[in-house]
């Protein structure tokens, strides 16, 4: 018996060392798990984030270059605008924005520019405000939903610019119309 007792005091038990290491082993696991699903997640959520600040710059940007944009057609004169915000707001769009929003945005930003050299170099006679208008505001709406998709909401698409009535709706000034109409159009 005494052999029994001396054998079995110099052999100690390995059963609760192994479940102190398994369980210390499982912990520093879902630690690192975590700490990787969470940065994962806050990356995405920063980038989600930075491109809904982008494309809000993107529009808000915009409608101050084509408020600048229609004043200088109306009065045939060259815009009275500073590029520096607009451009500012592509770029950062252009950092953090995927391909398709960047396009579309640069697609704005093409119509943009080939009205503001028709109209510094005096070819602004055949352009028309409404045609332009109609050409912008189809940009903008593929840069919406564009932007949408990058955001996640690519199943709820825009279909046409908000925040104005249509140019049939009868609302607009009989003037507008007028200086349209003695535009001579393409």
């Amino acid at each position: 018996m005494t052999d029994a007792l001396a054998t079995s005091g110099s052999n100690p038990s390995w059963g609760p060392l192994i479940s102190i290491l398994g369980g210390a082993i499982t912990t520093l696991i879902g630690v690192l798990i975590g700490s990787i699903l969470g940065r994962r997640n806050q990356k995405r959520q920063w980038l989600l984030d930075s491109q809904l600040q982008a494309s809000a710059a993107v529009l808000r940007e915009y409608q101050k270059v084509t408020r600048a944009l229609r004043k200088a057609i109306q009065s045939k004169a060259h815009p009275d605008l500073d590029w520096r915000p607009w451009d500012e707001s592509l770029t950062v769009l252009s950092l953090v924005g995927d391909d398709q929003a960047v396009t579309a945005a640069q697609n704005i930003d093409n119509i943009c520019w080939r009205i503001g050299l028709s109209l510094r170099d005096g070819k602004d006679e055949y352009i028309s405000w409404l045609d332009t208008r109609a050409e912008l505001e189809s940009a903008v709406v593929d840069f919406i939903n564009k932007s949408r998709a990058q955001l996640g909401y690519h199943r709820m698409p825009v279909e046409h610019f908000l925040g104005r009535p249509e140019v049939e709706d009868g609302i607009w000034p009989t003037r507008l119309m007028a200086s349209e109409d003695s535009n001579p159009k393409d």
